[in-house]
């Protein structure tokens, strides 16, 4: 899977999920609010949620859906009132994966979706990433999590979408900026630097917008069966 054609995320969601228009759709694990926006660009009535408040707030400002902070595994939201639940890069960060995948069922009606994507690691981007955070524990995990809802008969998994998108740095130091911004507690060893920046300088490219790093992304759609499941 080394050459995958580039995408950016609206494109992508249509791909995966189609048309939008009029479905509600919940954001978890929403940030500031970007995928929430391009949800609500194409149509969708958007609810995000984020359990730091002030990336809640950061999407407030922006606006383009309701927003509230609450974090995946507990949403405080009626049992199927959604037609599609979306992790946009935010199930590998929640602390139960598992917990979370179950409360985007609970909210979801029978027969809507569940839609994940993750970045998948091995991507040219990775070289330089995992020497201030090596994520591909985590992205795994967040894959096993997907596998067992399906295993548990809870529902039914499309092919997923492998693309790539254009992560945008100006350079090695933008690129880490990024990375402590995400979670401050990570750090890059001053013995590490020169190997973090010959990654990123091996891994960028160009084009009329600028240097990106290519970064490899999976997109996940579930269809839940059966009826809505009961919160006791």
């Amino acid at each position: 899977m080394m050459n995958r054609d580039f995408l950016d995320l609206d494109t992508a969601i249509t791909a995966a999920l189609g048309d939008l228009a009029g479905l509600r759709a919940v954001d978890l694990g929403c940030g500031a609010g970007r995928a929430a926006r391009v949800l609500a660009a194409m149509g969708a009535e958007v609810t995000g949620l984020d359990p730091n408040a002030e990336a809640v707030a950061a999407a407030r400002a922006r606006g383009g859906a309701r927003y509230l902070v609450a974090p995946a595994e507990a949403t405080g939201l009626p049992t199927a009132a959604f037609d599609l639940a979306f992790f946009a890069e935010s199930l590998h960060h929640a602390d139960d994966r598992d917990a979370a995948l179950a409360e985007a069922a609970r909210i979801v009606r029978p027969g809507g979706r569940i839609a994940v994507l993750e970045p998948e690691a091995g991507d040219p981007i990775h070289a330089a990433a995992c020497l201030v955070d090596d994520e591909a524990p985590v992205y795994a995990d967040a894959a096993r999590a997907l596998a067992a809802l399906v295993a548990a008969g809870r529902a039914w998994r499309a092919a997923p979408l492998h693309y790539a998108a254009k992560y945008r740095a100006a350079g090695p130091q933008a690129l880490l900026d990024d990375m402590l911004a995400v979670d401050p507690c990570r750090r890059l060893d001053p013995a590490d630097r020169p190997a973090f920046e010959a990654a990123f300088h091996a891994a960028c490219r160009s084009d009329a917008q600028g240097h990106y790093l290519p970064y490899w992304q999976r997109l996940d759609v579930l269809t839940l069966r059966g009826e809505a499941p009961r919160r006791d």
